[in-house]
Protein backbone atom coordinates (compact mmCIF):
# COMPACT_ATOMS: atom_id res chain seq x y z
CA UNK A 1 0.00 0.00 0.00
CA UNK A 2 0.95 3.68 -0.95
CA UNK A 3 2.18 5.95 2.28
CA UNK A 4 -0.99 7.59 1.96
CA UNK A 5 -3.22 5.19 3.02
CA UNK A 6 -1.64 5.62 6.59
CA UNK A 7 -1.59 9.19 6.13
CA UNK A 8 -4.91 10.50 8.41
CA UNK A 9 -6.73 13.73 8.50
CA UNK A 10 -8.56 14.23 11.12
CA UNK A 11 -8.18 10.84 12.26
CA UNK A 12 -9.40 9.01 9.37
CA UNK A 13 -7.58 7.50 6.17
CA UNK A 14 -7.57 9.47 3.16
CA UNK A 15 -9.52 7.36 0.30
CA UNK A 16 -10.24 9.95 -1.69
CA UNK A 17 -6.15 10.25 -2.29
CA UNK A 18 -5.54 6.91 -2.51
CA UNK A 19 -8.19 6.72 -4.66
CA UNK A 20 -6.73 9.94 -6.74
CA UNK A 21 -3.43 8.19 -6.52
CA UNK A 22 -4.48 4.70 -7.89
CA UNK A 23 -6.54 5.70 -10.89
CA UNK A 24 -3.56 7.95 -11.90
CA UNK A 25 -1.19 4.98 -11.56
CA UNK A 26 -3.42 2.24 -13.51
CA UNK A 27 -3.66 5.25 -16.10
CA UNK A 28 -0.01 5.50 -16.56
CA UNK A 29 0.63 1.89 -17.40
CA UNK A 30 -2.65 1.46 -19.44
CA UNK A 31 -0.95 4.32 -21.70
CA UNK A 32 2.15 2.54 -21.83
CA UNK A 33 1.39 -1.22 -22.65
CA UNK A 34 0.02 -0.58 -25.97
CA UNK A 35 3.67 0.83 -27.29
CA UNK A 36 5.36 -2.05 -24.95
CA UNK A 37 3.72 -5.11 -26.50
CA UNK A 38 2.72 -3.43 -30.22
CA UNK A 39 5.73 -5.36 -31.95
CA UNK A 40 6.56 -8.55 -29.96
CA UNK A 41 2.46 -8.56 -30.63
CA UNK A 42 2.42 -8.49 -34.43
CA UNK A 43 5.40 -10.74 -35.11
CA UNK A 44 3.51 -13.51 -32.88
CA UNK A 45 0.71 -12.85 -35.00
CA UNK A 46 3.28 -13.02 -38.45
CA UNK A 47 4.77 -16.54 -37.06
CA UNK A 48 1.35 -17.50 -36.27
CA UNK A 49 0.40 -17.42 -39.86
CA UNK A 50 3.26 -18.53 -41.23
CA UNK A 51 2.99 -22.08 -39.07
CA UNK A 52 -0.92 -21.98 -39.97
CA UNK A 53 -0.05 -21.64 -43.50
CA UNK A 54 3.14 -23.90 -43.48
CA UNK A 55 0.41 -26.96 -42.43
CA UNK A 56 1.67 -26.99 -38.85
CA UNK A 57 -0.32 -26.58 -35.52
CA UNK A 58 -0.28 -23.80 -33.10
CA UNK A 59 -0.18 -25.51 -29.62
CA UNK A 60 -2.09 -23.30 -26.76
CA UNK A 61 -2.20 -24.14 -22.81
CA UNK A 62 -2.12 -22.34 -19.54
CA UNK A 63 -3.54 -23.74 -16.34
CA UNK A 64 -6.63 -22.58 -14.67
CA UNK A 65 -7.98 -19.38 -16.15
CA UNK A 66 -5.69 -19.22 -18.42
CA UNK A 67 -6.52 -22.62 -19.81
CA UNK A 68 -9.90 -21.28 -19.83
CA UNK A 69 -8.47 -18.30 -22.21
CA UNK A 70 -6.41 -20.94 -24.52
CA UNK A 71 -9.42 -22.95 -25.10
CA UNK A 72 -11.37 -19.99 -26.01
CA UNK A 73 -8.87 -18.74 -28.09
CA UNK A 74 -8.23 -21.84 -30.04
CA UNK A 75 -11.99 -22.40 -30.38
CA UNK A 76 -12.15 -18.53 -31.91
CA UNK A 77 -9.42 -19.40 -34.73
CA UNK A 78 -10.97 -23.24 -35.82
CA UNK A 79 -13.97 -20.81 -35.91
CA UNK A 80 -12.85 -18.22 -37.99
CA UNK A 81 -10.43 -20.13 -40.15
CA UNK A 82 -11.27 -23.32 -40.64
CA UNK A 83 -14.42 -22.47 -42.88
Amino acid sequence: MTDSMTDTTNGRNDLGTLFDEEIERRASVEHAWPAAVRDPFISLCEKMEEVVRAGRMVLLCGNGGSAAQAQHFAAEMVGRFKR
